[in-house]
């Protein structure tokens, strides 16, 4: 999701009290799922640990492990192996046969060599987290780095900086370029993305549910309704699992956004070339 590490409390007055504001941050878990190493990084189901997959140069693969803070966690204590996977569009990963075990290394983290290296690399790596093996599915396009790469700022939200059109068909137009970004995510397995276009789309609807719902009638308000919170929750839970890399809860949850997409755009059809 998009970096919230520090979230700022900028200095002025209070619109309440009048009073003078000191300018703070405050670090909040889960604030910053960017990757460390330019690789791909996942969150456990348990909420708490975090670990990146990155190849540093071909034909080596290392994974590196982290807290809820995205501070770095030393990788011996872990234990962690990896498949190769072939890609099916219909079934997702296919696990290759052979396992291969990652080894710590003196620098913290967990390497093992990839035979047959090429790009895209489909991996599927088994970590035990507290006494119980976990499934992740990664797909690496290129190289990452050996060293810790500095983390790009990026905005607070996605949406600060969305423009909301005028019209109801021109938010319904908006909404429908993200859903169609979202699909595009997930045909190239680009689950951590999927915040963007997501969280544009949740502001977008939310918009339209603000704009429309006052003048329609109970029977439409009620259909904007759902829609709107299909969207939203939606938006949410693509966000949740694509951390994950979870492929299966990704594409559940899909199907509830799109839901309440097509049901937007049902409500609030684009004209037509004549109108």
């Amino acid at each position: 999701g998009f970096n919230t590490e520090e979230l700022g409390f900028g200095e002025g007055d209070c619109s309440k009290c009048g009073r003078e504001l000191l300018g703070v941050t405050v670090q909040v878990p889960h604030g910053d799922h960017n990757p460390r190493h330019g690789g791909v990084f996942r969150m456990a189901s348990d909420n708490w640990h975090h670990l990146e997959v990155v190849a540093p140069r071909e034909g080596l693969l290392r994974v590196y492990f982290f807290d809820n803070y995205t501070r770095p966690l030393e990788a011996s204590g872990f234990s962690a192996r990896y498949l190769r996977a072939t890609f099916d569009e219909k079934d997702g990963f296919v696990d290759g046969a052979e396992a291969f075990e990652l080894k710590p290394a003196a620098a913290g983290y967990l390497e093992a060599a990839v035979p047959g290296f090429s790009f895209p690399l489909h991996l599927v790596i088994k970590v035990v987290l507290g006494g119980k093996e976990e499934r992740f599915d990664f797909t690496l396009r290129k190289l990452g780095s050996a060293g810790a790469e500095a983390v790009p700022p990026r905005p607070r939200r996605p949406e600060d900086s969305l423009v909301i059109p005028a019209s109801a068909a021109g938010i319904v137009s908006e909404l429908s370029s993200r859903d169609e970004r979202v699909r595009s995510l997930l045909r190239e397995q680009d689950y951590k993305r999927l915040f963007l276009p997501a969280f544009e789309a949740k502001a977008l609807a939310l918009a339209l549910e603000k704009k429309m719902a006052p003048g329609e009638a109970a029977d439409r308000k009620r259909g904007l309704g759902r829609a709107v919170k299909e969207v939203v929750r939606g938006a949410w839970l693509l966000d949740h699992f694509g951390d994950q890399g979870d492929r299966t809860e990704v594409l559940q949850q899909y199907d509830v956004f799109s839901s309440g997409v097509k049901a937007l755009k049902a409500l609030y059809p684009a004209p037509s070339a004549g109108d």
